[in-house]
């Protein structure tokens, strides 16, 4: 299941990987270099030690093995992923364009439930034009500034783009930058991976900073090392105070889903067949009609309310008993 892909991705992603960099003797740290411990990550860009075709090449082909095995069981073609079957089906115009667009016929319409999720995705494409792009930019920028834990790395890392060593993890950062801004929607979580290269890139300015302070004569290194003292203690309070926040309000925040578990669970012990009543102030944001892909295997199936036309897919799952369950009120009705 879940467990087991996530191993996998463990496997090809980090223990390969590792493996190969310490059998090619990547991770054999040269003690008389200041910038070892950098180096020792990215030696195959300055051509020492391993080379990127011995270090990425089985990485990449193992994932890409992945995403056709995982694509062909999910939607039965080795080349189509299931993001780009859902695109198709309900939401074609999600995808990357900056301006006007015509938008396609889709293959089913949007539940009535979550028609607000499709009007807002509309909405946003739409707004995604040449005119306002330059508000794009700066508000994305601002959003991969606020990924660093605290705004004092951020000097840091502006100063790390002059160590050219690490210019493949600056070229990574920049050309995905670059193609997230043909997308229009662009939150945090869509720059994730731009992360470790902001990391990097303060590490790198860290280490910049220290060695040109080290080089000034006295009293001006004294001053300079303080100064950097400071701004690494200020840092160190920033990053305490978040994850400190974090840790105490973590309970605070329960599963949005959780309030339904007891009636889903209930279903589940009898295998039926659930149709979900959902108000007309629904939040679009949250759907309770999803399935396991085996239905026959499924242990609860869930359907959208129809009224009348409830029975037309009751004759599918004849062993199955039937309920409508209110998720407002969590009143559960039987059918049969």
């Amino acid at each position: 299941g879940t467990l087991g892909v996530m191993v996998l991705l463990a496997i090809v992603g980090v223990v390969l990987p590792v493996t190969l960099a310490a059998h090619y003797g990547a991770l054999d740290i040269p003690r008389s270099d200041d910038w070892s411990y950098l180096l020792t990550l990215f030696r195959w860009v300055d051509g020492g030690g391993l080379g990127f075709n011995h270090w990425a090449a089985p990485p990449l082909i193992a994932s890409a093995l992945i995403a056709g095995f995982y694509s062909k069981a999910a939607t039965g073609s080795w080349t189509t992923a299931p993001w780009s079957l859902y695109a198709r089906q309900y939401m074609p115009y999600d995808g990357p364009g900056i301006g006007g667009f015509h938008e396609p016929a889709v293959e089913r319409g949007f539940p009535q439930h979550l028609r607000g999720l499709h009007d807002r995705f509309l909405e946003s494409r739409e707004r995604h034009t040449w005119a306002r792009f330059p508000q794009v930019v700066l508000r994305r920028l601002k959003i991969i500034a606020q990924l660093a834990p605290s705004w004092g790395l951020i000097p840091f890392a502006i100063a790390g783009l002059l160590w050219t060593p690490l210019w493949s993890a600056w070229l990574f950062a920049a050309a995905f930058f670059l193609l997230q801004l043909t997308f229009h929607v662009g939150g945090a979580i869509y720059h994730l991976e731009i992360f470790p290269s902001l990391a990097l890139a303060a590490a790198a300015g860290a280490q910049l900073l220290i060695s040109a302070a080290l080089r000034l004569r006295r009293p001006m290194s004294q001053v300079a090392l303080a100064a950097l003292a400071g701004a690494a203690l200020f840092i160190a309070v920033q990053i305490g105070s978040a994850v400190e926040v974090v840790w105490r309000r973590a309970s605070e925040r329960a599963w949005v889903y959780a309030r339904w578990g007891p009636a889903f669970e209930w279903f589940r012990e009898r295998r039926a067949l659930v149709f979900i009543r959902y108000p007309a102030n629904w939040d679009c944001n949250l759907d309770l009609t999803y399935n396991e892909p085996d239905l026959a295997r499924a242990d609860v199936v869930r359907a959208i309310d129809r009224g009348a036309r409830n029975v037309e897919l009751m004759r599918y799952f004849p062993d199955r008993p039937a309920f409508v369950f209110d998720p407002i009120s969590r009143r559960v009705e039987p059918l049969r």
